[in-house]
């Protein structure tokens, strides 16, 4: 007998699988700690302990110039997101 789902069985899934995939816990499940060891004076780069180099987002310069060195972040692929000044996140780039 062939497997046979009902609509609802089937919209109950993807809402499941949709929750499972955008809980910020798991979408940071591939992020690296660090933490920020200079900054530049205009918020364009950011250097972290680890020897990374990023390039901050013209659009999010003005956030990135506030933070601070020894501030602990979140690198997630194209974005850091700043643990120590309440979740603050910028757009980056390798340099």
């Amino acid at each position: 007998m062939p497997f046979n789902t009902t609509k609802g069985t089937r919209a109950t899934a993807i809402i499941l699988f949709a929750a499972v995939m955008l809980h910020p816990a798991l979408a940071w499940a591939h992020c690296d700690d660090d933490t920020i060891d200079v900054v530049s004076p205009n918020g364009d780069l950011v250097i972290l302990y680890s020897g990374e180099t990023y390039n901050v987002d013209s659009g999010d310069e003005v956030t990135a110039a506030g933070w601070m060195e020894n501030e602990d972040v979140l690198v997630c692929g194209d974005v850091m997101i700043n643990r120590d000044e309440s979740g603050e996140r910028v757009g980056i780039s390798p340099h």
